[in-house]
């Protein structure tokens, strides 16, 4: 049994999946002909939104003063996604598993397929079907929901590694959004992840949503004017403010440049390292990529090099380099100075490989001409445990107070 997408040239692809009674028969059909419900994410390009989203980003996402190296950008990411089904998707597929699970695992694979011209994969290491009842809140409003899901997954962390969740949800959210995510919220312990309302018959449709809120995840906002160059009729770009007929399918140059200003700031710190395939969901495939078990190649010869060899340099003060083994085609997971290390003189302190000062969160969040606060608001302030001064956020989501 295949399915998938085939893709001749940008105005001209075709669909392929069994046929529904016959799963040894299939059919084919052209993409223009699969229909889609008009869609908007939860998302608002507005000053306020960002600013309420703003705790959560502070509390996620490390800054660095100094320039990362762009060698580091053209290194492959690898994102390992968790995807959880809730109880009403199980329901919309009339509480058929196995229904559900390919559905999940075939979007998957067209999110993967999306991000690789990202140089970005997609792994999906977990998947997770609510079959006996929800874990968390899903309901009509996607704001309280996505609050949910992100405590549930972070709790699930500590459990069960993975860099970001996405669930994927029956339930009909208010009004025409059909997602929502934090913004640079990627590698973040309390919000990197999203919430999909399942709109579409073919698994490509909740593809295109989850490719969308992982975008914001990575920092990516909603097209403005000129960005898109697709046409319409050839699906538009992915990070469109709404979608219709036919899916989205590409990202396009803004959204390149928003991503790699995100990964600049030191956004998404825990995506070097290659996922252990022994943890992938399906188990070992030959062709996708990965170097398994019982292969001796997967799209390419490895040749090991010597004990030694630099294979990733060191991004900034904080960083360290690191060096091949000569027993493992992949380089070590990134590793960096031990957090509280002096770093500029004396004037900063490293956290999680990055070089940090007041000045340049402040650059970062309010842009040219913001200047740190005296230490006593810092001292009162943070410790009101809201979303103006924090400590970040506990694993119910709550803000937590800083202690003086």
């Amino acid at each position: 049994m295949g399915r998938g997408l085939i893709v001749l040239r940008s105005n001209c692809s075709y669909v392929l999946e069994p046929l529904p009674d016959s799963p040894d028969q299939h059919q084919i059909y052209r993409l223009d002909d699969l229909r889609m419900p008009a869609g908007a994410c939860g998302h608002q390009d507005s000053m306020a939104t960002a600013r309420n989203w703003l705790g959560d980003f502070a509390a996620g996402v490390k800054f660095p003063n100094h320039r990362v190296r762009r060698e580091a950008l053209q290194a492959t990411k690898y994102v390992e996604l968790l995807l959880v089904a809730d109880y009403a998707e199980v329901q919309k597929h009339h509480f058929n598993i196995e229904a559900t699970r390919l559905k999940l695992v075939e979007a998957a694979n067209y999110v993967d397929k999306f991000y690789r011209s990202l140089n970005i994969r997609i792994a999906l290491v977990g998947l997770e079907i609510w079959s006996n009842g929800n874990k968390c809140d899903c309901t009509e409003n996607p704001y309280s929901t996505l609050k949910s899901f992100l405590a549930w997954s972070s709790k699930e962390r500590v459990y069960r590694k993975h860099d970001n969740a996405q669930l994927i949800t029956g339930v009909p959210f208010q009004g025409t959004t059909v997602g929502l995510a934090p913004v640079m919220s990627m590698c973040s312990d309390f919000q990197s992840g999203g919430v999909n309302m399942d709109h579409s018959d073919n698994a490509i449709g909740v593809a295109a949503t989850i490719a969308h809120e992982m975008g914001h995840n990575f920092g990516m906002n909603h097209d403005s004017s000129g960005c898109c160059t697709t046409r319409a009729e050839e699906g538009g770009c992915i990070m469109a403010s709404a979608t219709g007929h036919p899916f989205p399918r590409v990202f396009n140059q803004c959204n390149r440049r928003e991503l790699e200003k995100y990964l600049h700031s030191g956004g998404g710190m825990c995506l070097s390292n290659m996922p252990d395939t022994k943890r992938m969901y399906g188990g070992r495939k030959c062709g996708n990529g990965y170097l398994e078990e019982g292969e001796e190649c997967d799209c390419g010869e490895v040749e090991l090099m010597s004990p030694g060899t630099l294979c990733r340099e060191k991004s900034g003060l904080c960083d360290l380099p690191e060096y091949c083994t000569g027993q493992s085609p992949f380089c070590p997971s990134n590793s960096y100075q031990i957090d509280g290390a002096s770093c500029e003189g004396g004037k900063a302190y490293c956290y999680n490989g990055m070089c940090l000062t007041y000045k340049d969160q402040c650059l970062q969040l309010w842009g040219p001409g913001a200047q740190p606060a005296p230490d006593t608001c810092f001292e009162n302030v943070n410790a009101a445990g809201d979303v103006y001064g924090n400590c970040g956020k506990d694993v119910y989501g709550n803000y937590r107070k800083c202690e003086k």
